[in-house]
């Protein structure tokens, strides 16, 4: 089974969007943003789908209400997709 999740760095995200660090972190907090993932440490990354999932969104003319939906549904669908690779895995 292939995996094609591809994390990117901060750096990358605020070049991706055109967006700055401060926009990012209040929107995050918005709920307007998808939350970063943990990657050991103190490093940390974002999944690259979801935040061209969010710039899509944004590009169709998607309201905030229906991008905090959104981010909220991907934001879930993180546990329902490892567990599902994990159960895979073991099987």
């Amino acid at each position: 089974m292939k995996n094609e999740t591809r994390v990117l760095r901060k750096s990358e995200v605020l070049k991706i969007t055109g967006q700055s660090n401060t926009t990012i972190f209040e929107r995050t907090k918005e709920g307007l943003f998808p939350t970063s993932i943990s990657l050991g440490g103190r490093s940390v990354g974002y999944l690259e789908h979801e935040i061209y999932a969010v710039l899509t969104a944004r590009a169709a003319g998607r309201s905030d209400k229906d991008i905090r939906e959104l981010v909220t549904l991907m934001i879930a669908m993180r546990k329902v997709q490892a567990d599902a690779f994990l159960d895979n895995l073991i099987a």
